[in-house]
């Protein structure tokens, strides 16, 4: 193994014990702001709902998880987000997460993510760009 591999390997693991948390885990619990407005809640590097998000959506480095209906809980609750960028972090986006978010024009994911559960970006008829 080369040199700087072992070096930052070694750094990340004393890192990971002197602060007790692996870096995907240092996202604060609370509320963030949208684009233009509204905001959404994350609890335990979960994004678990929102209050009418409009304009661009970014969620934070260390966000893991987008839950069920994290922005679909309500009718047009995700109807207004015209972009959303994912971090390198999220590994999951469950269940209608942003269904019916028909204003939508670009999504760009980040590189942890592994699954993302069906009814998602449904009804997202102004899609014109997906970076992956």
């Amino acid at each position: 193994m080369k040199l700087w591999k072992v070096l930052a390997l070694t750094l990340s693991m004393v890192v990971t014990n002197i602060v007790g948390i692996s870096p995907a885990q240092a996202v604060e619990d609370g509320t963030i702001n949208c684009g233009t407005s509204g905001t959404f809640t994350i609890v335990s590097n979960k994004v678990t709902t929102n209050t009418g998000c409009r304009g661009s959506l970014s969620i934070p480095e260390g966000v893991t998880e987008i839950a069920n209906g994290a922005f679909n809980l309500l009718p047009d609750k995700s109807s207004y987000i015209t972009s959303i960028i994912f971090p390198n972090s999220l590994t999951t986006i469950k269940e209608s997460a942003f269904r019916a978010a028909s204003s939508l024009t670009s999504i760009e994911f980040g590189t942890g993510i592994q699954s993302i559960v069906h009814w998602n970006f449904a009804d997202s008829t102004a899609l014109t760009s997906v970076t992956i």
